[in-house]
């Protein structure tokens, strides 16, 4: 059983988590009063299971992440563009583009750990 909170508005003390996979999360949290998104890569250290956050990463504040939010369409078309710079449509399932994406994920997390 979780424990409520006083407020149901209230952030949790670490912040709200997402996984993004690969050891990237994005997480929601306040830091000196302010809302921040913060999207990190986090890593494990030898001989624990605990994922701490690494240096690399960006937090962005509300005001920031609301206009990365409002252009996400263009955002969008222009990774399109730039995977696709040919324009044809790609008829691929985007499942199974996760699935390769997944696999080939998993085979270099080996290679890192051999």
């Amino acid at each position: 059983m979780s424990a409520k909170r006083k407020n149901e508005d209230e952030l949790p003390e670490d912040g709200i988590v997402f996984d993004l996979g690969k050891m990237k999360k994005l997480k929601v949290k306040k830091f000196q009063g302010k809302t921040l998104v913060d999207i990190r890569e986090y890593y494990k250290p030898k001989g624990s299971e605990d994922e701490l956050p690494g240096k690399k990463g960006i937090s962005l504040t509300l005001e920031v992440w609301k206009q990365l939010v409002a252009q996400m369409s263009e955002i969008e078309d222009a990774v399109e563009r730039t995977e696709n710079p040919s324009g044809k449509v790609r008829k691929t399932d985007p499942d199974q583009d996760n699935k390769a994406k997944e696999k080939k994920d998993e085979k270099e997390e080996e290679s890192e750990e051999n």
